[in-house]
């Protein structure tokens, strides 16, 4: 641990993983959690001693990372949250591709797929598959 500024939190609330503290008094300082659980800013002393404390069962209690990993969870986090509740899709989205590809081999014989030259929409036309 070389920086001097850390954020901690309870572990997400998961009782089949074992972590099944929502609210924590711990030197002094309370400590929410639960689902979405509070970070906090505490010095690097303090985020040692978070470090090493478990629960009854000996899984860790704290999350304890750096600015940069903290924004990587939350950014995370936030993904699968909004895919849970369908406001996004579980995919990532395919970009469409740059030149449309020219499958009119199908009639032809030949068997790979050949980019058109002017690249665009593909259209029914384009394909061409026998029908005169």
């Amino acid at each position: 641990m070389s920086e001097s500024t850390y954020f901690v939190r309870l572990k997400p609330y998961n009782p089949k993983q074992g972590y099944n503290v929502t609210r924590y008094f711990f030197q002094n300082n309370l400590f929410v959690g639960g689902d979405r659980p509070n970070w906090y800013k505490v010095s690097r002393e303090f985020a040692a001693v978070c470090k090493k404390d478990e629960q009854e069962n000996g899984v860790k209690t704290f999350d304890v990372v750096t600015k940069e990993e903290q924004a990587a969870i939350n950014e995370i986090e936030e993904n699968r949250r909004l895919v849970s509740i369908g406001l996004m899709a579980a995919t990532h989205a395919v970009p469409a591709p740059k030149q449309a590809i020219d499958l009119s081999h199908k009639a032809s014989g030949r068997s790979e797929a050949v980019p058109l030259a002017t690249g665009g929409d593909l259209s029914t036309r384009d394909l061409n598959l026998g029908a005169k």
